[in-house]
């Protein structure tokens, strides 16, 4: 685990929602020191392989995704929560849409 502080010296490459980098640089009481905004998140992860930056990326990419030089490390205190979009046709037909409607769509 590591704290938001320690984090301070760190360079970081920043993934399109910057939300996560600027939540730890507030726990941490500092300024982050942006060394790229590379887009998107493998893009992000690539930035940490090849020079060695910090990246706060979602939990979820850390089973997913393995690069040479990258280590996952939880962040210590409360989960830093994201927030999603959904966009969708309105009359999908599509039985596995219809399915992950039902599930993260609450109904009216």
């Amino acid at each position: 685990t590591v704290r938001a502080a320690d984090l301070a010296d760190a360079r970081f490459a920043v993934p399109e929602q910057e939300r996560g980098t600027l939540e730890v640089a507030r726990r941490g009481r500092f300024a982050p020191v942006i060394a790229a905004r590379p887009g998107g998140l493998l893009a992000v992860l690539a930035c940490v392989s090849v020079n060695g930056w910090v990246a706060v990326i979602p939990d979820a990419l850390a089973d997913c995704v393995s690069l040479p030089g990258v280590v996952y490390r939880p962040i210590a205190g409360k989960p830093i929560m994201s927030e999603l979009a959904l966009a969708h046709r309105r009359f999908e037909k599509a039985p596995a849409v219809r399915a992950f409607l039902r599930t993260v769509v609450p109904a009216p």
